[in-house]
């Protein structure tokens, strides 16, 4: 931190203020579609308020001057001027300081935490399968088949008697599918239920500053250069730069698993604390 300057070369960097969070220019919306289609409706505007003036001009229709080939007409010569300003307007702001939630989320990524990719049904059936037990049925109903088709069809038989040997067999397949077929689906259903109520868990709101004034808005949401208020109790909703408060301990145990509070001090205290040798 020393290196880039202290806790107000980051902000500056970061595009924001310590106590107003991010400006008013930030929180204009600035998503590309919507500045597309915003600059195509003003060409369009601006092309028909040249066809009504032309039609003004001429009303007999476009002779062999101005207006009768494409070259000539006026609407037309601007055109290539209008796809530059259209292209100019698309381009990303170079400075940070007016960059948008939009381009902040685009260039950092959302305030997400990656999730871990859940089982398929075809995946679980194939963890069920390599169950011991069943292994050792699979083999059984295998080797039961082959010798009730061998006794049945491989072998004579007294007149009158049904060739079932093979039923035993196709029988213990059966079992094991319905038991695989059923454990799986509670596996699915049971993981499907788990990512709900983490989902659910994750749903919460935190108090952050923008342009000087208190909002409440979800955690993901957040985007960098926010200024979150954090209260007794809450959790930190992202990863960032303590910048002011009075003894302020943060519960590290998930992350790190140390059991005791770890005290949390500003940059500026950091550097007192340095200075006195402490």
């Amino acid at each position: 931190m020393g290196h880039l300057g202290g806790t107000q070369a980051l902000l500056r960097g970061l595009g924001t203020d310590g106590e107003r969070g991010l400006s008013k220019n930030a929180l204009a919306v600035n998503s590309g579609a919507l500045v597309y289609q915003a600059a195509k409706d003003k060409e369009e505007r601006d092309r028909e308020r040249a066809e009504k003036k032309n039609q003004k001009r001429w009303p007999w229709g476009k002779g062999a001057g101005q207006g009768a080939s494409p070259r000539h007409d006026p609407s037309n010569a601007d055109e290539d001027g209008k796809d530059d300003q259209i292209a100019k307007v698309l381009e990303p702001s170079s400075d940070v300081l007016n960059a948008s939630v939009d381009e902040r989320r685009r260039v950092y990524g959302p305030n997400l935490l990656p999730k871990r990719p859940s089982k398929s049904l075809l995946y679980l059936m194939w963890l069920a399968l390599k169950d011991k037990v069943l292994v050792l049925l699979s083999i059984a109903a295998v080797i039961s088949l082959a010798l009730g088709l061998f006794q049945d069809f491989g072998t004579p038989r007294p007149p009158g008697e049904a060739p079932v040997d093979w039923v035993e067999g196709v029988a213990i397949m059966v079992a094991i599918a319905i038991v695989v077929i059923v454990g799986s689906l509670n596996d699915w259903q049971k993981e499907r239920q788990f990512k709900q109520l983490n989902d659910k868990k994750e749903e919460r709101g935190v108090k952050i500053i923008r342009d000087g004034v208190e909002c409440f808005i979800d955690s993901k949401e957040v985007v960098v250069g926010d200024v979150a208020l954090l209260e007794p109790g809450e959790v930190v909703p992202c990863d960032g730069v303590f910048l002011s408060g009075q003894h302020v301990r943060c519960d590290e145990a998930g992350a790190t698993g140390e059991s005791d509070a770890m005290r949390k001090l500003s940059y500026e205290e950091c550097m007192e604390l340095i200075k006195r040798g402490m």
